[in-house]
């Protein structure tokens, strides 16, 4: 029962951090309401998510040193203090940068590593179905968050006294829940040796080099539609109620993607599940690029982009923890993440761009969905899965 206890605490952790999908509401405000150009606001969005996967290899490393409960309690207060920087900040570009880009991207970082690698030691004979349960909590912030967001706002707070709401909750529930994560006692000389040592050969592998490629596409063609995904519909010519519930229904696909695609993986293998993902991906935005002015159809490819996106967050950790062990989440993993910080820089940049020069984000969507089946073709071509991975 006792792991039990700690799972939910891990879920718990990951949907009070789970900001960063909510992005879009503020997105278009900004836009709408505060004059700030796309450039601008995917700029911000585009340093959390950098500053997030910078600060992930980092704990990666040094989560083996002080232990998930440390990491998890600073996480929060960096998080809690980068949304309360913003909201006392107002509208200016400087300290959303800092708040909801730099400080909230770090701080998500040291918050979201712990629960995962913690939850997967104490059920290792279900890694991808635990795993895909903890990072969908995350996923699923987008809802639970967003649908805190829209009450707070027809309250008539403003997107600023929400950024301190909101901070100040994951800084103290955060720090409460952390005291339930710890690790199981390890048994096994040999895996406490191992801890934070790459495998042999790691970067002259192909099954490496294929799983680096494919979260890069992956991940470039879902954050060119995340972080703009309510001014897509409304370039596109979406109805107003179904582009202010587009970033719910993304949450509930996100969240239902990573622990759906956890249990495919399991069923299925990785190399289907994750050439799978991919070519649906560059499926569902070329029809969003054709179809979605009509307001349920772009509600369900919200759905369906966010469920695939999603995936990206279970699959690869995933197929790490069964190929080289899940004491080496943290540091193969964490190297593989280092891509995020491409995909980051260049997908909300692309989406941005396209508005402030184009008027609209489809050439960001087309080249979304190239890239996409770009990295389902390199998967395919890379993967072999190396023997004796996990010396």
């Amino acid at each position: 029962m006792h792991r039990y206890k700690i799972l939910a605490a891990a879920v718990f952790i990951e949907l009070l951090i789970g900001f960063q999908y909510t992005w879009p509401i503020f997105d278009r405000i900004l836009q709408d309401q505060y004059g700030l150009k796309a450039g601008q606001t995917q700029s911000v969005f585009s340093v959390a998510v950098v500053s997030f996967a910078i600060s992930f290899t980092i704990v990666g490393r040094l989560i083996n040193r002080i232990g998930p409960r440390v990491t998890s309690i600073i996480g929060a207060v960096v998080y809690g203090t980068g949304l309360v920087v913003a909201g006392l900040g107002g509208a200016k570009e400087s300290t959303l940068l800092l708040g909801t880009g730099v400080l909230l991207g770090v701080g998500i970082a040291f918050g979201y590593i712990g629960p995962i690698i913690t939850a997967v030691k104490w059920f290792p004979e279900h890694k991808g179905v635990v795993t895909g349960l903890v990072i969908g909590a995350f996923g699923s912030g987008a809802f639970f968050l967003g649908g805190v967001i829209r009450i707070l706002l027809g309250f008539g707070l403003t997107i600023f006294h929400i950024f301190a709401v909101l901070g100040l909750t994951g800084l103290f529930g955060v720090i409460l829940l952390s005291f339930w994560m710890k690790e199981p006692v390890e048994v096994d000389a040999e895996v406490i040796e191992r801890k934070g040592r790459l495998p042999k050969g790691l970067l002259s592998s192909g099954h490496f080099w294929a799983l680096v490629a494919a979260f890069f596409t992956g991940t470039f063609a879902g954050l060119t539609i995340v972080g703009s995904l309510e001014m897509i519909g409304q370039t596109l010519g979406a109805p107003e109620p179904w582009l202010k519930a587009c970033v719910l229904v993304f949450g509930i696909g996100n969240a239902a993607g990573r622990a759906g695609w956890g249990a495919l993986i399991e069923l299925a293998g990785a190399r289907r599940a994750v050439t799978a993902a991919l070519g649906l991906q560059t499926v569902f935005i070329v029809v969003l690029i054709f179809a979605g002015h009509i307001g349920p159809v772009f509600a369900a490819l919200a759905f369906l982009i966010g469920f695939n996106y999603g995936g990206n967050f279970v699959l690869y950790v995933t197929e790490v923890a069964h190929t080289y062990g899940a004491d080496r989440v943290g540091t193969v993993y964490g190297l593989i993440y280092v891509i995020y910080v491409a995909s980051g820089l260049t997908g909300p940049g692309a989406a941005g761009f396209s508005r402030d020069h184009w008027g609209g984000y489809v050439p960001a969507m087309a080249l979304a969905a190239a890239v996409a089946l770009a990295g389902a073709a390199a998967f395919v071509a890379l993967y072999r899965r190396p023997e004796r991975a996990g010396l």
